[in-house]
């Protein structure tokens, strides 16, 4: 489910990189995957860490993603992901990732959120389920260990 959420926003999240950014269309899509590929990283390595706290702020956040440091670990990979990669310059990176990661979070965001608008554990859960590979990869004791942790937050989930 996460590939489909980030994936429904492609076309939308390449039209505003070629427009803000001056990138051209065939660098903007080959970013799109990077852009995927680093926030699935990022989530994953937050959940391998224990940090459920940093993805529930990230995803509920009031939209302030600057100051959420897993977001910035997604967008710094994401920069050494577009400069290694394509070749691009770290600003022109730097602007991309600004311009890109936002709308995808944004996405994901609406997508594991309740008929309330806030982010839901069912919703995380079904999003890392969704059979694009995520669950294989938090089988057994990872997905426990969300679980718990998820259970854990109180009545911050509703």
């Amino acid at each position: 489910m996460l590939d489909q959420l980030l994936g429904a926003a492609k076309s939308q999240v390449i039209g505003a990189i070629t427009e803000k950014t001056g990138m051209d269309a065939g660098q903007a899509d080959s970013a799109f995957p990077l852009a995927q590929d680093s926030i699935k990283e990022g989530i994953m390595g937050a959940i391998g860490d224990g940090n459920i706290s940093g993805i529930m702020g990230m995803l509920s956040g009031g939209g302030d993603l600057a100051s959420n440091s897993l977001f910035n670990s997604i967008s710094g990979g994401f920069i050494t992901k577009l400069t290694n990669k394509l070749g691009i310059p770290e600003s022109m990176a730097s602007m991309v990732s600004s311009t890109a990661l936002p709308m995808l979070i944004n996405k994901v965001k609406g997508g594991v959120s309740n008929d309330d608008g806030e982010v839901s554990q069912e919703g995380i859960m079904a999003a890392l389920g969704g059979g694009d590979g995520l669950m294989d990869a938090v089988k057994g004791k990872g997905m426990d260990m969300l679980k718990d942790k998820m259970g854990g937050l109180g009545g911050l989930l509703g």
